[in-house]
């Protein structure tokens, strides 16, 4: 018998919580539909909206939705305390008097209805129902469920500061209820929010939508905040330069404000610039000096018939480059560029890190005389350094692999797409000196963007140059005549090809040969490296075909790097399966969050 009444209490406080938490979300919507909420309408709406997203996700978790019943392990009298007060807070001008000293008055509206359309109200309510159409369509069901008067507060009477107050209150409620679900499920609602974030920042279209995203940043508890915030100031930067905008993207006004943003574009004079070979003739990759300073050029052969465009893509990668924020983007400073018209070709130019022999670290403060020859440093690739003897270890692999996942996710976040993700894109600058194997603990940088550009259906797409050795980085769908429009996926794809090399300690081309002899021809590939003999293999059909262990490539890359490395190679190849190609921003931020799990 006590067994029946402690079971029929525990019942009845959960019922007290859903009613609390149905009655949240529909004053959450009232809210966000209201007309005349004052001058900060959308900031107040946007906050709102995040708010109840929060709620929802942690309802979720918290199986408090209409399918299934709640998770009986949670402490439902503190969760009842909690949604009650947050009621209380969306409902009740007494209990805002008493907690904030605020006099704000409550207005009531009919229940029963669906809310209006969720393109009615602000534009990141727009973008917010398109990206999660699920809350929506749950909160809607909630209001249709409803019978009594709906309730909100007469938000339009408060003042920013006051507004800010109640939503700072409401953030802390959530943030209570979400340390009251086990960590996995705390990490999974804290990842949805910066996942949430970071597509928001992607599709808007606007410096003020992203203005919105980044005072929502403030004081929520989501995944690497800066960065995210980071992410946000590159996109606004791309608005604010009007560098290759999408159609649907608005130019940001020239009034627009950004501390620290530098629109001037630097067109450097290719006679300054002193060659280690004069009479180089400007292609691929080379160390130079300009201006007394080191730098690395790389040269980009440019079509007649294209130079206008190009120059003008040129310009515009070169100035959002030059003011990319340092979090979580790991490049090369970016000088500027040089066009040669006699020999057809434009050059971006990275500045180099000065060295001297007593400093190893890059971007230290120097402690001696500084060597700013260009033979005092040695520039290297990945591709390099996998045919070296030596073999680093396993957290100094992983820490490349973080590296170049979190660049990617940076730059796909503030819209633009790489192109040319493979192993001689990837950078270390040592000293002359320094024994080159000791590599690995230096940090890699990102570069090869003569082929970037925004992301964008319209956008023109350069041919990239095609070869065999190049190709089989690429996606099978941007490879040949026939090839798609570039998205993010394919950049995922040329990460984890990476990512392989990475863990086998071995370049891609012998990794295929070792793996997939049935699929490539190795005697012609090892013969004749040319793209019409060769069928560069599909590694997503790699990865499927070895899902019984018969080629035991995914056995060697657990037993290398782990169980969880090797979930995040899968991640790479199957990305292309999804048909949302905005899906690729959340898979980037598991890849991010799983490798630092990874380092041990």
């Amino acid at each position: 018998m006590i067994e029946i009444d402690a079971t029929s209490a525990i019942g009845g406080v959960i019922a007290v919580a859903v009613q609390s938490f149905r009655v949240c979300i529909q004053a959450y919507e009232f809210a966000q539909i209201a007309q005349h909420l004052g001058p900060d309408a959308d900031n107040i709406r946007a906050k709102l909206q995040v708010e109840e997203y929060r709620l929802m996700e942690w309802a979720r978790k918290a199986k408090l939705d209409h399918e299934t019943y709640p998770d009986s392990r949670l402490n439902w009298s503190l969760i009842r305390d909690l949604l009650q007060q947050q009621e209380a807070l969306l409902t009740s001008s007494r209990r805002v008097k008493e907690k904030y000293n605020l006099n704000v008055g409550v207005e009531s509206g009919k229940g029963g209805k669906e809310p209006p359309a969720s393109g009615d109200g602000s534009s990141l309510r727009k973008l917010l129902s398109k990206l999660k159409p699920h809350v929506y369509l749950q909160s809607a069901r909630i209001i249709q469920a409803s019978n009594g008067p709906l309730k909100r507060l007469q938000w339009a009477t408060l003042g920013k500061s006051q507004a800010a107050t109640i939503l700072n209150g409401l953030a802390e409620i959530n943030t209570s209820l979400e340390g009251l679900l086990d960590s996995v499920d705390q990490d999974f609602v804290k990842s949805a929010l910066t996942v949430l974030l970071r597509e928001i920042i992607s599709h808007s279209t606007d410096n003020s939508q992203l203005e919105t995203v980044k005072q929502l940043l403030d004081g929520n508890s989501v995944h690497d905040a800066d960065t995210v915030t980071s992410a946000a100031s590159l996109k606004q930067i791309r608005l604010l330069l009007g560098v290759d905008r999408r159609s649907d993207e608005k130019k940001s006004g020239p009034n627009t404000q950004m501390q620290g943003v530098n629109r001037k574009v630097i067109k450097m004079r290719y006679s300054l610039l002193v060659q280690e070979r004069p009479s180089s003739d400007c292609r691929g990759r080379e160390i130079a000096q300009y201006k007394s300073k080191l730098v690395l050029v790389e040269w980009k052969v440019v079509p007649r018939d294209h130079k206008r465009l190009l120059e003008s893509r040129v310009s515009g990668l070169v100035l959002l480059l030059s003011n990319a924020p340092a979090i979580s983007y790991h490049s090369l400073p970016c000088m500027g560029y040089i066009v040669h018209d006699r020999l057809e070709r434009y050059a971006i130019v990275f500045e180099l890190p000065p060295f001297s022999r007593s400093v190893t670290p890059l971007y230290s403060s120097l402690s001696g005389p500084v060597d700013n020859s260009i033979n005092s440093i040695a520039v290297k690739n990945l591709l390099n350094a996998l045919m070296l003897s030596g073999k680093p270890s396993l957290d100094k692999r992983v820490h490349i692999a973080l590296s170049l996942a979190e660049t990617l996710l940076q730059l796909h976040t503030s819209g633009w797409l790489h192109k040319g993700i493979r192993s001689e894109n990837v950078l270390f600058v040592i000293p002359k000196e320094d024994d080159w194997t000791t590599f690995p603990s230096k940090q890699p940088f990102l570069i090869g963007y003569e082929y970037t550009r925004a992301d964008g259906a319209e956008e023109m797409t350069e041919d990239p140059y095609s070869s065999a050795k190049i190709d089989i980085y690429r996606h099978p769908q941007a490879r040949g005549q026939t090839r798609e429009l570039f998205r993010k996926a394919f950049d995922l794809y040329g990460l984890g090809c990476i990512f392989l090399e990475l863990a086998l300690w071995d370049r891609l081309d012998n990794i295929l040969m070792r793996y997939a002899s049935l699929l490539l021809d190795q005697k012609s590939f090892a013969s004749q490296p040319t793209l019409p003999k060769i069928n560069p293999t599909n590694l997503e059909e790699l990865m499927k075909i070895d899902d019984d262990g018969s080629l035991g490539l995914m056995q060697d890359v657990a037993f290398h790097m782990g169980d969880t490395f090797l979930q995040v190679v899968q991640l790479c190849f199957n990305v292309g399966d999804m048909s949302d190609d905005e899906a690729s921003l959340e898979v980037q931020e598991r890849i991010v969050e799983q490798l630092r799990q990874c380092k041990y």
